[in-house]
């Protein structure tokens, strides 16, 4: 007698969506906010091995010109100005840019991982373990992450840590309310009941079934998320939680230009448009991914 093997695909509802979803175009501000995402990327990975001065990376972050401060956008050498103590604006911006990508890719990954295993997990042990894991996902959401942050500053110390740890903490239970969310839906489906037939254990399927099917959902939300995300490290950077000197940060380089706004406003100007410009690329790139990948948008 032949055995019956196990069905080990994924069977989505609509057949015909991936195919659909190749042959629609992109939207023009899905194109532009991926063009903005990857810029960003390419000038934070550049900056780890180049920076536009003459001395080379360390003489351009640690490095004090007090000769050159204070000069104006457009000066020679110095598209941007100079700040205070005569570092360049640009390596400045694409330092910092670097730091804030690296900060917000580990704590959306520390949430990540975080919030969907307690998502699965409570979608998949219905009752009072999933009871216990929602009111707990519920009191740590109801904490402001600046507030966290500041807590965890007093106790660790302020450093990228801290605010890596903080962002994790904060975002997580989103995560984990969209992970269940989307999961108790899938695990109503017909091959999650096969599934079940052949004596699969609720992790097994929640691993191998479920997780495939909800990922889009997921990852749309990270990516918010991580427009959030720039905003809160800016904060915290504000406040002296985040990166330290003399490291660069856009929100720190806020906080510097607060003494010398009148005399220098680019001071100010120049990371404030960054981090505007920097949140409205994730947040195109999220919304559209989202209208992408959700069904009913694809199907109107």
């Amino acid at each position: 007698m032949t055995a019956t093997a196990e069905p080990t695909a994924v069977v989505p509802e609509d057949a015909d969506a991936p195919a659909r979803r190749r042959r629609t175009p992109l939207k023009l501000s899905l194109k532009v906010g991926l063009a903005g995402v990857g810029l960003f990327v390419f000038v934070g990975i550049l900056s780890r091995f180049w920076l536009p001065s003459e001395g080379g990376v360390d003489a351009a972050l640690y490095l004090i010109n007090i000769g050159d401060r204070l000069k104006p956008p457009f000066s020679p050498g110095h598209p941007l100005g100079t700040d205070h103590l005569g570092r360049d604006i640009v390596v400045q911006l694409m330092r910092a840019t670097s730091n804030t990508l690296l900060i917000i890719s580990l704590g959306s990954f520390v949430a990540f991982c975080v919030g969907v295993t307690i998502g699965l997990l409570a979608a998949m042990f219905r009752g009072l373990p999933e009871q216990g894991m929602m009111r707990f996902v519920d009191i740590i959401f109801a904490v402001p992450a600046v507030l966290l942050a500041l807590v965890l500053a007093a106790k660790l110390g302020a450093s990228v840590s801290t605010t890596v740890i903080a962002l994790g903490v904060w975002f997580f239970p989103v995560i984990a309310r969209v992970t269940r969310s989307a999961a108790l839906t899938v695990r109503e489906r017909a091959f999650i009941s096969a599934a079940r037939t052949y004596g699969r254990s609720n992790i097994f399927i929640a691993w191998r079934h479920i997780l495939p099917n909800v990922m889009s959902i997921i990852l749309v939300q990270v990516t918010l998320i991580m427009a959030i995300g720039i905003l809160v490290e800016a904060s915290l950077a504000f406040l002296g939680v985040g990166t330290q000197p003399p490291e660069p940060s856009w929100g720190r380089m806020l906080k510097e230009s607060q003494d010398w706004l009148g005399e220098a406003p680019w001071l100010g100007i120049a990371p404030g448009i960054t981090i505007v410009l920097a949140v409205l690329a994730f947040n195109l790139v999220g919304n559209g991914l989202r209208d992408r990948l959700d069904r009913r948008g694809r199907d109107t």
